[in-house]
C-alpha cells in the first residue's frame, strides 16, 4: 500500500488539526503582543525580543505544541531592555 504522492500527509494533518486551538491563541499572543509594541502600548523592542524565541519554541516542537512558546511570548522577564525593567 502506497502513502501516496505526500506520504500518508492526510494522517499527520489530521493530528495536528486536533491541535489548532492552541496554534490559534499563540498567533493571537504573538499578535497581541507586537501590535501593543507597535502602538507604544507597550515596548516594541521587548515584543520583539520575545516573538523569535517563541516561535523557536514552537517549531522546536514541530508546530505540534504552542504552550512552551505562549508562556515565552507573554514573559517579559529575561526578554525585557533595561527602560522596561526600570518601569516595572
Amino acid at each position: 500500500m502506497s502513502g501516496g504522492h505526500w506520504n500518508y500527509l492526510s494522517y499527520a494533518l489530521a493530528e495536528r488539526a486536533q491541535s489548532a486551538g492552541k496554534v490559534w491563541r499563540l498567533m493571537s499572543v504573538l499578535e497581541h503582543e507586537l501590535d501593543w509594541g507597535i502602538c507604544n502600548d507597550t515596548c516594541y523592542a521587548c515584543a520583539c525580543n520575545r516573538m523569535a524565541p517563541a516561535l523557536e519554541a514552537f517549531f522546536d516542537t514541530q508546530c505540534e505544541d504552542a504552550t512552551a512558546a505562549i508562556s515565552i511570548a507573554r514573559d517579559g522577564g529575561q526578554h525585557q531592555c533595561e527602560a522596561c525593567k526600570a518601569r516595572a
